[in-house]
């Protein structure tokens, strides 16, 4: 029974609590926000410094019961504790006012879900 629940609740946290998204559009970022996106992010690997970003955007996404919400998301590639940069992994967050809240950086099990989230 306790593997159920766990599954369930699993389920509810992949899927998220918001209506389906029906539509997408992209949205400009600044150059001050995509400053702060680099930095809120690299800050969260082992060597903030080596980060390299790419295909970073922000998607507002509108949802079958009319609702919008703003993703950003893109990919970084940053150096491990060997020294060798591990590939790119995406990341996703939210802009809120002038603070880029990260949500999560991808890894090899993760990175399909957050390209769902944030298309291209």
């Amino acid at each position: 029974m306790k593997v159920i629940a766990a599954l369930g609740l699993i389920a509810v946290l992949i899927t998220g609590c918001a209506a389906p998204v029906v539509a997408t559009k992209r949205i400009p970022i600044s150059k001050s926000q995509t400053a702060t996106i680099k930095e809120t992010t690299a800050y969260n690997l082992k060597d903030p410094g080596s980060a390299q970003f790419r295909n970073i955007r922000q998607i507002e996404r509108t949802h079958q019961d009319g609702t919008k919400s703003l993703l950003v998301c893109g990919e970084v590639n940053g150096r491990n504790a060997f020294g060798g940069y591990v590939g790119f992994s995406t990341f996703h967050g939210t802009l809120q006012g002038r603070k880029f809240k990260l949500n999560g950086i991808g890894n090899a099990d993760t990175n399909w879900l957050y390209v769902a989230n944030c298309p291209g």
